[in-house]
């Protein structure tokens, strides 16, 4: 393996340091967006690699034939960077394929990233690029897809998340951001919602794939669920929809919504323990949205972070106040370094 387990926890506390990655909306209005908000997930401040790769070809073959895995092959001189950063990434390439990292020129054809069944052929056509963790989450459904092999709902997301073309956001009205949330969240297409204030509205910020769910649909379902008594566009072409759907209901969103209190942002998620768990944007969308409208929640959880969730519930039952202080950070780019922590202070 490449890298020593020890070496990685002392590298780990470090992502705290590196900067995350900010984004703007492509408009005339534009708003500046946190790494909270995953407009952009592949153009992200790259931190040390979670993954333990092998570097033997046939070792891993062998592997991905007494697991039953395909072999994620990765051909770079210098890690994987980034793109397995990202603790559920990280945890999908080890616990869902046989990671393998080669040098470059090992590929022979100029490919980046290769998905090989246990003969070592490919299971899907070899990429040439791998530069971000979307493409290569992609990647990775495919090649399991196309082995057999069973999709988790966890990866899906994880796929979905990091994978979307394009990302835009509108800001919805309502009479209540606790509902809204849930409400908006709840969509397939929805990557991430916020509550806030925008004057004497209680709104919900709404980031989401146009791709999966178009602005028009967005705005209709918004009507329907009574999560849209204004409608904030952030672009000029979305004013004009909105304007076409909505008439006078629809805005100009004059920037960001105001902040509100912490616990009132993801209101069901917070008065869990799921909200101890380092849990990505969208992640966090659909559990709160789950936990709301009384579905199942655990669902969208992995097995690393089930098991997370059980050593969080047995540490708050012996003792409440056990973990104090102990919340995730709002930034996609710190999630490892808290989970890190949080492991730490529950013994695992």
């Amino acid at each position: 393996m490449n890298w020593n387990r020890q070496l990685l926890w002392v590298l780990l506390p470090l992502l705290a340091l590196w900067p995350g990655a900010c984004s703007s909306l492509d408009s005339g209005e534009a708003s500046r967006l946190t790494d909270s908000y995953p407009m952009e997930l592949g153009i992200q401040a790259s931190g040390p690699d979670l993954v333990a790769w092998g570097d033997d070809l046939d070792e891993a073959l062998t592997l991905a034939s007494k697991h039953r895995r395909p072999v994620l092959a990765l051909y770079r001189d210098a890690g994987a960077g980034g793109l397995t950063a990202q603790p559920l990434m990280a945890e999908a390439a080890e616990d869902l394929f046989i990671p393998l990292l080669l040098p470059a020129e090992a590929a022979g054809d100029g490919s980046a990233c290769r998905i090989l069944d246990a003969g070592g052929r490919d299971l899907v056509s070899p990429s040439t690029e791998m530069e971000t963790p979307g493409e290569l989450a992609l990647l990775m459904v495919d090649g399991l897809e196309a082995g057999g092999g069973r999709v988790p709902v966890w990866f899906r997301l994880v796929a979905e998340e990091n994978g979307a073309e394009e990302r835009a956001m509108i800001t919805l009205a309502m009479f209540c951001f606790w509902e809204g949330e849930a409400k908006l969240g709840d969509l397939d297409g929805v990557l991430a919602t916020r509550s806030g204030m925008m004057g004497q509205d209680e709104v919900v910020e709404v980031v989401y794939d146009p791709g999966e769910i178009g602005f028009k649909r967005l705005v209709e379902s918004a009507k329907e669920m009574e999560c849209a008594s204004a409608v904030y566009a952030h672009t000029t072409g979305d004013l004009d929809q909105a304007r076409d759907l909505v008439g006078d209901l629809a805005k100009p969103a004059p920037a960001r919504a105001e902040p509100v209190d912490d616990d009132q942002v993801k209101y069901a998620l917070k008065r869990t323990p799921m909200a101890r768990l380092p849990l990505t944007p969208m992640q966090a969308t659909k559990i709160n949205a789950d936990i709301r409208l009384e579905a199942n929640p655990r669902r969208w959880l992995s097995p690393r972070q089930l098991k997370l969730l059980n050593a969080v519930e047995g540490a708050l039952k012996a003792n409440p106040e056990s973990l104090g202080g102990f919340m995730p950070p709002e930034k996609l780019s710190l999630l490892a370094e808290y989970q890190f922590r949080l492991m730490k202070r529950l013994g695992l």
